[in-house]
């Protein structure tokens, strides 16, 4: 992997309430036939990946109502494999439902970003947008390869945090979000724990008018 032998802890920013536009460093002009093959390839997937995780959360609280993304959740990890190797990049890519002998991994790689592409948009009065952050340890050393790639393909910014002082790294990320979202979630974290050496969060926030029941 791109850290050697250390913890990571991951955190995954599901749903917001409130985001401004995403800031991709690498902008989506092919919205052609090359995207949408590319978004078709990991739709299945990801169909199969939210079921299966609905089925496994409801199960844990089954008098409680259930609400995540599994967009964000599978956006998240599928970035995290990009510095993975071996067992745990096949671990990995296998808890998503991804099958390397029918797609290869850098398909997989160009569906996310092509998916986002077409989910970024205002139309009407629907507006859907999506980020990514990454927040690492200033005293790691990622290969810069897995630094590019997340930037390029992922659009995420990448900030170096310094998670030995917990309460300056704490108020960093969460100094962040706030911005990010208009002030909607001031607070993300009330601590972090002191193994921390990554935070990555994916934001998903839709806006759009409601549907009253009959």
């Amino acid at each position: 992997m791109f850290l050697r032998e250390m913890q990571l802890t991951l955190y995954v920013l599901l749903v917001v309430a409130c985001i401004p536009k995403a800031i991709f460093c690498q902008e989506q002009s092919d919205t052609g036939e090359k995207s949408l093959l590319a978004h078709h390839k990991i739709r299945s997937a990801n169909s199969a990946f939210a079921g299966r995780l609905l089925k496994l959360l409801i199960s844990e609280n089954p008098q409680k109502n259930v609400f995540f993304s599994p967009l964000s959740m599978a956006t998240s990890f599928a970035m995290l494999s990009l510095g993975a190797r071996t067992a745990t990049l096949t671990n990995l890519l296998e808890g998503l439902g991804f099958n390397l002998t029918k797609l290869q991994e850098r398909e997989m790689h160009e569906g996310f970003p092509a998916l986002f592409h077409l989910l970024n948009t205002t139309q009407g009065k629907v507006q859907l947008e999506s980020g990514n952050n990454l927040f690492i340890d200033d005293k790691i050393q990622p290969l810069q390869r897995f630094l590019d790639e997340i930037r390029n393909l992922y659009g995420a910014q990448v900030f170096a945090a310094n998670f030995t002082d917990a309460e300056g790294a704490k108020k960093h990320i969460n100094d962040h979000v706030d911005k990010k979202t208009h002030g909607k979630i001031p607070e993300l974290f009330k601590d972090l724990d002191s193994d921390t050496v990554m935070v990555l969060i994916n934001y998903i926030f839709f806006n759009g008018p409601s549907i009253g029941f009959s």
